[in-house]
């Protein structure tokens, strides 16, 4: 009984799927500031200030080949009248 019982879990070991670890995924942080001027028909030139932050994770699978890409761009600016 006890020989039955170690060969049914030495089994059950065999039977679980390994786990391979995995890749870590890369992230990038990109910041621009950008200043846009343009001109309206009233005459006065609209000059809007923008900062965009970029952050792109890169997914990977076992290999390490990059499988998914992830953009996440969050915007802040202002429009003052020149």
């Amino acid at each position: 009984m006890r020989r039955l019982s170690i060969v049914i879990a030495f089994l059950a070991v065999l039977a679980v799927p390994a786990t391979a670890a995995a890749v870590e995924p890369t992230r990038e942080t990109l910041h621009v500031t950008t200043v846009a001027p343009t001109p309206c028909p009233s005459g006065v030139t609209l000059l809007g200030v923008f900062s965009v932050t970029r952050e792109i994770t890169t997914f990977y699978d076992n290999d390490g080949n990059a499988v998914r890409q992830l953009w996440v761009a969050t915007f802040e600016g202002r429009s003052p009248i020149r």
